[in-house]
């Protein structure tokens, strides 16, 4: 073993080249350097592939346009006259035969129940629904078709301020969604109109 003229690090008797340095021991060629293994970069690891891919999806987000949430109709800032969010004077009174005449049935993980009192159905939603709208529709219209006995095959919805309306061919329902408070959907009001 001996020592590097340059470097001062050892290598071997016969080396040409210093191993540390890169420059070349033999005689009159020891003042040119051998150029050092270069190493590879970030952009040539896919480093750069990478940012642009991410810069690329960014741009795609910016410029798709936002998914509605309801279908486009037109509001109506009064509620429908049959269902009203404010408690009347007299608060419906449910009895034991009422609760005989309860109907249940899933929905997914959910347990849906259905009980008609006075012209109006009351579904609860046991999970309470997800917040949403493709959720809650598909749950409004399984109760329509298996408590209401209504093809929902064709049906129209529309938002009536805090309100839908449902529009299943001759048949119309508002409906009101209860919420819990971190807005899951616990339980909804039908009144036929």
């Amino acid at each position: 073993m001996r020592r590097c003229p340059f470097c001062a690090e050892e290598i071997q008797n016969a080396a040409v080249v210093c191993k540390h340095c890169g420059r070349e021991l033999t005689s009159g060629a020891s003042q040119v350097p051998v150029s050092p293994k270069k190493r590879k970069g970030c952009a040539s690891t896919g480093c750069l592939a990478i940012i642009i891919t991410i810069v690329i999806l960014w741009a795609i987000a910016l410029l798709m346009p936002n998914a509605p949430t309801a279908p486009p109709t037109r509001a109506v800032d009064t509620p429908p006259p049959a269902v009203t969010d404010k408690p009347e004077n007299k608060t419906p009174v449910i009895t034991e035969d009422d609760l005989k005449r309860e109907k249940k049935g899933r929905f997914g993980r959910h347990v849906v129940s259905a009980l008609e009192k006075d012209g109006q159905w009351i579904l609860t939603f046991d999970p309470a629904l997800p917040r949403s709208d493709k959720a809650v529709i598909d749950a409004l219209e399984y109760a329509l078709r298996e408590f209401l006995r209504i093809d929902t095959h064709r049906t129209e919805w529309r938002p009536l301020g805090r309100f839908l309306r449902v529009v299943a061919g001759p048949h119309i329902y508002d409906v009101l969604l209860i919420k819990n408070d971190d807005g899951t959907i616990h339980s909804a009001s039908l009144v036929k109109r």
